[in-house]
């Protein structure tokens, strides 16, 4: 299977971390971690992977568009061709807004 890599954002929760470390430990792809690390958020619980090379987190806000919108949108713009090929495969752009009917 072609690795993927794959943004996630709450990763840090209950059921976020053990979706990252179901991805990690069970596939070859690539995860990125966005957390606010708020009352929820518990690094302890993706400990197991943090070291993993195909891991990264980032502690950021996305409802703050200076360090969290602005920074995921650059994000996609500097991995579009992960982009285009989830257009181009399972949602068929539908998700990502970018069909219009």
């Amino acid at each position: 299977m072609k690795q993927k890599k794959l943004l996630m954002t709450g990763s840090a929760g209950f059921i976020g971390s053990a979706v990252i470390r179901h991805i990690i430990n069970n596939t070859n792809h690539r995860a990125v971690n966005i957390d606010k690390l708020t009352y929820a958020g518990n690094l302890e619980a993706i400990s197991s992977i943090e070291n993993d090379d195909r891991y990264s987190f980032k502690k950021l806000d996305i409802c703050n568009f200076s360090s969290g919108i602005k920074k995921t949108v650059e994000w996609y713009l500097k991995n579009k061709d992960w982009c285009e090929s989830i257009r181009e495969t399972s949602y068929k752009g539908q998700r990502l807004g970018i069909i219009s009917k």
